[in-house]
C-alpha cells in the first residue's frame, strides 16, 4: 500500500529513499512485536509488466519530445526577437544615415580612425599569438625528438638484453648437453666394465654386413678361445686353424682387408 501512494516515476527515481523510510517506519514496530529487529529497508530492482513498461517508455519519449519542442520554440522565439532587433537597428541606421547625409565624410573619417584604434591592438595580438605558437611548436618538436631518442635507447637496451638472454640460454643448453653426454659416457663406461663382451658385440654389429664374426667367452684355463666351439680334441690338433680370432684387433684387421 505504500508503493500505491506514489507514481512509477517517483518509485524509480525521486521518491525512492522516502519510500524506503516510510516502509521502514511502518514495519519496524510490527516486527519488533514479534521479536524481530529491523535495521533498514532497501528497494531492489522493480520490474514492470511488459505493456506498462512499453507505455512508460512511450511516455518518457513523449516527454523528451515535448522538452525538445519547448527548447526549439524558445530558440525560434529568440531568433524572431533577434531578427526584430536587427530590423530595428537597420531602420535606425537608415534613419541616421538619411539625417547625417551631409556629414557622411566626417563620420566615415572618424569611424576609420576609431576602427584603427581597435585594429592595431588586434594585429599586435595576432603577431604575439603567432610567436607563441611558433615557440610552442619548437618546444613540441624538441620534446618529440627527446622522446624518440629515449625510445631508441630503450629499444637498444631491450635488444641487447634479449641477445644476452639468448646467449645465456645457448650457453646453458651447451652446458646441459655436455653434462648429459658426460653422464651417458659414465653410464656406458660402467656398463662396459661390468660386461666387457659388449665391446665385441658392438664391433660385430658394425661389421656384420662385411664379415661373419663369432663371439665366444674366453676359456677359464686360458687356452685357445675357439676350443669351446670345436671341442678339446680338435682344438689340440688344429688349434691355430680352428676359428678366426674374435678379439677387437683381429676384427678390425679383417675389416681393413675386406675393404
Amino acid at each position: 500500500k505504500t508503493l500505491a501512494r506514489y507514481t512509477v516515476r517517483e518509485v524509480f527515481s525521486s521518491k525512492r529513499q522516502e519510500i524506503e523510510q516510510v516502509i521502514e517506519h511502518e514495519l519496524k514496530p510490527r516486527l519488533a512485536a514479534n521479536g524481530i529487529v529491523l535495521d533498514s529497508v532497501s528497494i531492489g530492482k522493480v520490474d514492470l509488466p511488459a505493456d506498462f513498461k512499453a507505455g512508460m517508455e512511450s511516455l518518457l519519449a513523449e516527454g523528451l519530445a515535448t522538452e525538445k519542442m519547448r527548447y526549439t520554440l524558445e530558440l525560434k522565439d529568440k531568433q524572431v526577437r533577434e531578427s526584430e532587433l536587427e530590423a530595428e537597428a537597420e531602420k535606425v541606421r537608415r534613419e541616421k544615415a538619411a539625417e547625417a547625409a551631409g556629414q557622411e565624410q566626417i563620420i566615415a573619417a572618424k569611424a576609420q580612425a576609431e576602427a584603427m584604434k581597435h585594429v592595431l591592438p588586434f594585429k599586435q595580438k595576432q603577431i604575439e599569438q603567432r610567436a607563441l605558437e611558433a615557440e610552442a611548436e619548437k618546444t613540441a618538436r624538441i620534446k618529440n625528438a627527446e622522446a624518440a631518442a629515449q625510445a631508441r635507447r630503450i629499444e637498444a637496451a631491450g635488444e641487447a638484453d634479449s641477445r644476452q638472454k639468448l646467449a645465456d640460454a645457448d650457453a646453458y643448453r651447451q652446458e646441459r648437453l655436455g653434462k648429459i653426454a658426460s653422464e651417458q659416457l659414465a653410464r656406458d663406461g660402467a656398463l662396459i666394465s661390468k660386461n666387457p663382451l659388449l665391446i665385441q658385440k658392438t664391433l660385430a654389429d658394425k661389421l656384420s654386413d662385411k664379415i661373419s664374426v663369432i663371439i665366444a667367452p674366453p676359456p677359464s684355463d686360458g687356452g685357445f678361445i675357439g676350443a669351446t666351439l670345436l671341442g678339446s680334441n680338435s682344438a689340440s690338433r688344429e688349434q691355430p686353424k680352428a676359428l678366426p680370432r674374435t678379439d677387437p684387433v683381429a676384427a678390425e684387421d679383417s675389416a681393413e682387408q675386406g675393404r
